[in-house]
């Protein structure tokens, strides 16, 4: 998001002609009109106390204005105008230009309103104001702008006090306390923008509203989650201070348990335990990139550094976080022990790195596991039960993963029943394509019978794929005899070979299942009648030696 849309309001002195209300003073001489009286002086009473001792200083300011609306605010001291501003000529009038967001714009670039206060000029000068007033409120396109990796201004132990502290914004200002930060505005601001970069959550941030100058001005308790002043003489009485010119915690406050808020913060308190403030805002924007797509939220990053800070953080948090989520996806389908079983074979099979890829995908998570699933049943025969096959059956007709449902047909036979569900296997081979028949092709003898693979579609690559030499009888009759009862006897030619190896009792059962009606192979045929005549031969010559032996015998 490159820019994003704002109304605005304008708080500051005229004379009455460029008043609204015809009447010379400080008021809101620009507001729009969606704005009801009681948000108009709601944010009034946030802005109309300034004061400075130099041309040139700029306070900031980002609130809450109710539950839809955020305002950001640049106020500053005007030149004066003996037209405009006053006629009189007093010097130190201000000027407090707001914009007025949606929330949920502001959340959309992450809670952090820098992008906003660099990229949008505000109102400084009279002549501006004029040409303002003259066009009217209407909406602003606010251009962002990329803040970049702030300068670290503190140590590790500061740096991880002040983000403790606001993350528990929404605490202290419950509490009717706030932080207060003591130093010059400059410095301030500096320290906010620290801040913001390294907490980087939009939810925190949405809780921290700030003033970067409130010299002369009150302090009320529950307002203010940061201010900016150059002494801490006045305030509330719940606070916690810190002195941002000689990066010290001056009291209250606590260093917070952030850790286990979400895998960033996790990272970010091991990282703040031993590295250098540095390392963490150079690494901490793509840390909660990766993150975001971990969650499903942003895109996987086209490209990243493989840095050893950027692995450890996969490994380390992202990768158990990563299972959890593809747990998760399973559970629809599979009880806690199969899916605990294939979450093994998941971690051994995928790196941490497309561990985490995988859980981050919006769509196809589950295809992808499916696939691990049918090859980890490939290749280990994983024995289970009936219901558990039953459970990768649902799982694999729910990715589409029709290998996975010829599987379950073929190999649960071996646990429960003592034949295969032919019409899963049926179905499944039907729903097939030429790669999934392949991947399919690795059970074959072992421990599936070549039977079990019989299908119109890939019937000569599962003939190219068989070596009939290697065939038991058995297994070769209910081969011929699959193909037969699907009216491919056509392609038999390849198995005649094997005919001449059959005993009596299987030749005579396959003669049974040539039909005058049905396609047969010429040369399997031929073998067929061949080895009757060979089985015929040697029957009538063992009866005529037997009878012989009787005769003998007699005599």
């Amino acid at each position: 998001m490159s820019s994003i849309t704002a109304e605005q309001l304008i708080f500051t002195r005229v004379e009455a002609d460029y008043s609204p209300m015809r009447r010379g003073g400080y008021q809101t001489v620009i507001h729009p009109a969606a704005l009801g009286v009681d948000q108009v002086k709601a944010i009034e009473k946030r802005v109309q106390c300034f004061s400075s001792r130099s041309q040139g200083t700029v306070r900031y300011q980002s609130f809450p204005l109710g539950e839809r609306y955020w305002v950001i605010t640049s106020t500053t001291v005007i030149p004066s105008h003996t037209e405009i501003i006053d006629r009189t000529a007093r010097a130190g009038a201000f000027l407090a230009h707001c914009l007025i967001l949606d929330r949920s714009a502001l959340m959309q670039i992450g809670g952090d309103p820098f992008p906003v206060i660099d990229g949008f000029r505000f109102v400084e000068d009279a002549e501006t104001l004029v040409e303002l007033i003259k066009k009217g409120a209407g909406q602003v396109e606010v251009q962002l702008h990329a803040t970049g990796t702030p300068t670290p201004r503190f140590g590790n132990v500061e740096t991880q006090w002040l983000v403790g502290e606001a993350l528990r914004a929404e605490e202290t200002v419950a509490t009717k306390g706030s932080l207060i930060l003591v130093g010059d505005s400059t410095d301030i601001m500096d320290t906010l923008r620290l801040i913001m970069a390294t907490v980087g959550e939009a939810n925190a941030l949405m809780q921290c509203s700030f003033d970067s100058h409130i010299d002369r001005c009150t302090v009320r308790p529950g307002d203010y989650w940061a201010v900016g002043t150059t002494s801490h003489t006045s305030g509330p009485k719940s606070v916690a201070l810190f002195d941002v010119t000689q990066g010290k915690i001056l009291g209250g406050g606590t260093r917070g348990n952030f850790a286990q808020r979400s895998l960033y913060f996790q990272w970010l308190d091991r990282m703040l335990a031993g590295h250098d403030t540095a390392s963490v805002l150079v690494y901490a924007p793509i840390i909660r990139q990766i993150e975001s797509a971990l969650n499903g939220q942003s895109e996987w990053p086209a490209d990243f550094p493989q840095a050893d800070v950027i692995k450890s953080f996969i490994a380390i948090e992202a990768k158990p976080a990563a299972l959890e989520r593809l747990d998760q996806c399973l559970a629809a389908w599979l009880d806690e022990r199969l899916r605990a079983r294939l979450l093994v074979v998941v971690a051994d099979a995928l790196s941490p790195l497309e561990s985490v890829k995988l859980a981050g995908q919006s769509a196809g998570a589950e295809r992808a596991l499916a696939a691990v699933a049918c090859d980890w049943v490939s290749h280990h025969r994983p024995g289970l039960t009936a219901r558990e096959w039953r459970q990768l059956d649902a799982f694999g007709r729910a990715t589409q993963c029709w290998v996975l449902v010829y599987q379950a047909a073929t190999l649960r036979a071996a646990t429960w029943w003592r034949w295969v569900d032919q019409r899963p296997r049926d179905e499944a081979l039907a729903q097939m394509n030429s790669d999934m028949f392949d991947v399919a092709l690795r059970l074959l003898e072992q421990p599936v019978a070549p039977a079990h693979f019989v299908t119109g579609v890939h019937l000569d690559r599962l003939l190219e794929r068989i070596d009939p030499d290697q065939l038991s009888d058995r297994d070769f009759y209910c081969l011929v005899k699959r193909i037969f009862e699907l009216g491919q006897g056509a392609s038999l030619g390849k198995l005649a070979r094997r005919v001449d190896r059959l005993s009596a009792r299987w030749l005579c059962k396959l003669k049974r299942c040539v039909r005058p009606t049905a396609p047969c192979d010429e040369t399997f045929s031929r073998a067929i009648e061949t080895g009757l005549k060979r089985v015929s031969t040697v029957f009538d010559w063992y009866l005529h030696c037997s009878i012989f032996r009787y005769r003998h015998k007699e005599i």
